[in-house]
């Protein structure tokens, strides 16, 4: 039997307690000067964008504390492309309540409309309007718009890209210097509804963002609504402070210059976005017809 005395087993524990300190000052020197650096977050969260199934967009405007309007988008990119936005319209103020909900999906063929919910002081619901699905159907005559606006409402890109494509995209962003950013200015201290961000001063080049941007929405499906896309001007800026979760990566708020509160993100990559409807038997203006009690 080999016996190893206490002074032994004192120095093999010293070095093990050694090896192991360095270990966890390595990994926290790679956490704050690598993962952590504001520049490597900052990219790391555009890769990230870029292999993302599904996200959430929210946008509050409020007049006072009576009167608000709430759009919530949810845009889904894995397997099939669509999107599902519900408009909360609101107002409090005394003798005049009122309440509207919509409920719409857009395809790159459809689009579709609900009435949620119909209330206002004083009136009656117009029958047959709220619940009831309606649909338009891309023609020569008709174009479909849901899809579209919900994908261009926000200069940051989102789609599930194959690892070519986005490494295309993130390299034509780089040589095109779309993003001016003082990374030495990033506060690494702001909180967006309790979460710590970075904060970005973000400044994009719209006529140079363009071009990356007509060929990210070709990647994604929607050559057609590229093409619609007019150019900016040189010289034509974007200016936001973008916050970002520096663990994981995501977008937190996108706030424009001149704004309050900004495009909120969440449930990014959920996955989990109910299906356009299948039972919509009216036309959208059918729909709108019965709102204003027309035949």
């Amino acid at each position: 039997m080999v016996t190893v005395s206490n002074n032994k087993w004192q120095k093999y524990l010293a070095v093990t307690i050694v090896v192991i300190a360095i270990i966890g000052l390595g990994k926290l020197m790679w956490l704050d000067q690598i993962y952590l650096k504001p520049q490597n977050v900052f990219w790391g969260m555009i890769n990230q964008n870029l292999q993302t199934g599904s996200i959430t967009k929210t946008v509050v405007q409020k007049n006072n504390d009576l009167q608000s309007i709430q759009q919530v988008t949810s845009i889904q990119y894995k397997s099939e492309i669509y999107a599902r936005t519900v408009v909360t319209i609101q107002d409090k103020t005394k003798g005049n309540e009122s309440l509207i909900i919509t409920d719409t999906y857009g395809t790159p063929t459809q689009d579709f409309l609900k009435y949620k919910t119909i209330k206002s002081a004083g009136n009656n619901t117009p029958k047959n309007v709220e619940g009831v699905w309606s649909v338009n159907t891309a023609s020569s005559q008709q174009q479909v718009q849901i899809l579209s606006d919900a994908i261009l409402s926000s200069p940051l890109i989102f789609g599930y890209l194959n690892s070519n494509k986005r490494t295309d995209l993130i390299n034509q962003m780089h040589f095109n210097s779309v993003f001016n950013i003082d990374y030495s200015a990033v506060n690494k201290n702001d909180k967006v509804d309790g979460k710590k961000a970075y904060s970005y001063k973000l400044t994009i080049d719209l006529a140079k963002y363009m071009s990356v941007y007509r060929n990210y929405l070709s990647m994604i499906g929607q050559g057609n609504l590229a093409g619609q896309l007019g150019q900016p001007q040189a010289g034509a800026t974007y200016k936001a402070t973008l916050y970002v979760n520096a663990l994981n990566r995501q977008p937190l708020r996108l706030v424009p210059e001149g704004v309050t509160t900004g495009e909120g993100f969440s449930n990014i990559d959920s996955n989990n976005i109910t299906k356009p409807p299948k039972d919509a038997k009216l036309s959208i203006l059918q729909l709108q017809n019965r709102l204003s009690n027309q035949p």
